[in-house]
């Protein structure tokens, strides 16, 4: 059994875990130049580029919740990815350029670091109990193993 589970976990590490992690960033990258399309085609147009730029953030959070909320799955590395793209936009937003605050002004700025916040914690919420279910099913259940039947 010990062998059976260290040949799962290698499999993972060395094949699952490298697509996983690049479907992770190619759903964030989408999003991303979805935002970055809108922003092209309509670069006088700020309440255009905003919602385009809320809409991006806000596609990823069915994304996550998605991977998050499968019954027979443990996928934690699409969440993760996308929370981690969550918290470097908001610390990105934290100390904005001047150019950001000229273009949209400190109170449109620090609403999306509030939007962002929200994102940040519903992935949390969900991430959270859903790695501990799995280490307290990976590493404190007790495995039953027949050896063999001796009543035939």
């Amino acid at each position: 059994v010990q062998i059976r589970g260290r040949r799962i976990r290698e499999e993972f590490w060395l094949f699952r875990f490298c697509f996983l992690l690049h479907f992770a960033w190619m759903v964030v990258m989408a999003s991303v130049h979805f935002a970055l399309l809108i922003r092209h085609s309509l670069s006088e147009n700020y309440s255009m580029q905003l919602a385009s730029d809320i809409a991006a953030m806000s596609i990823l959070l069915p994304a996550a919740c998605y991977f998050l909320l499968q019954k027979d799955g443990h996928n934690f590395i699409i969440p993760t990815v996308i929370l981690w793209s969550y918290i470097s936009m908001e610390w990105r937003l934290q100390h904005p350029s001047d150019r950001l605050l000229e273009d949209y002004g400190l109170l449109v700025v620090s609403s999306v670091r509030q939007v962002l916040w929200f994102f940040i914690g519903t992935v949390t919420v969900l991430l959270g109990p859903r790695v501990l279910v799995w280490i307290c099913n990976t590493y404190y259940t007790i495995r039953v193993i027949r050896l063999g039947d001796d009543s035939t």
